[in-house]
């Protein structure tokens, strides 16, 4: 109840003023009531979808592993011992510092100490290997790029990547790297690679095991279960 000038029965200017002020507050929280509301049945009808048509997932889960770490820190790992050391003793760091960017991403596939003292590379054996043959069995398991889980796994058939390994007895045009323009340059060794169903690794058709694949900053590693040679 207002009055204006102390009349018992008047209604002032103000009174008007207030109730409209009151009457827009309330509009405004039933409207914003409204949209919250809106909003989270939105939400929830979402979220229903997305677990109603998520696929279910088909074939074996091949473990991954991420790493801020770098290729020659996963080396490092003890299982890797052997074929760390026969990267030391080779010209393997000064190969990748001279010809390419810091930026440039390779994959490689490590043999484990197992598999390396199969072929004979255990301490004695990558003692008695000169530097020159340890780059050439090196650069023949250093692959140019990232080989990703996901592609391995979406692909059919395999996958062709080239090596650092070359043979300068044969030529071929290529892109140079980081560039779009078609050279003549050594031919480089080919890996071919496919992953099964099963999680089964092969390599240029052969199986090499069922590797938990390492995702470094530079690259990755592939366990296999055997010393690669190329074919001469």
């Amino acid at each position: 109840y207002c009055s204006a000038n102390g009349d018992a029965g008047g209604t002032a200017p103000g009174c008007h003023q207030i109730n409209m002020v009151n009457d827009l507050k309330h509009c405004i929280m039933n409207t914003a009531n409204k949209i919250w509301l809106a909003l989270v049945i939105i939400m929830l009808s979402a979220a229903c979808r997305k677990a109603e048509f998520m696929p279910v997932p088909e074939g074996e889960k091949v473990a991954y592993e991420e790493s801020n770490s770098s290729l020659l820190d996963v080396l490092k790992r003890p299982e890797y011992a052997l074929f760390y050391k026969a990267w030391n003793k080779s010209n393997m760091n000064a190969v990748l510092e001279k010809e390419w960017t810091k930026t440039a991403q390779f994959t490689l596939l490590v043999p484990d100490d197992a598999a390396m003292r199969k072929a004979g590379l255990d301490n004695a054996g990558i003692d008695g290997t000169s530097k020159e043959q340890l780059d050439s069995l090196l650069m023949y398991h250093t692959l140019i790029g990232k080989v990703e889980i996901t592609g391995m796994q979406t692909q059919a058939g395999n996958m062709q990547w080239l090596t650092l390994l070359f043979n300068p007895l044969f030529t071929e045009m290529l892109n140079s790297h980081g560039s779009a323009v078609t050279k003549e340059t050594p031919y480089r060794y080919r890996q071919f690679l496919a992953l099964t169903p099963e999680g089964q690794l092969l390599v240029n058709g052969i199986k090499a095991g069922k590797p938990a694949p390492i995702a470094a900053r530079n690259g990755a590693v592939w366990q296999v279960d055997r010393v690669l040679k190329p074919a001469r």
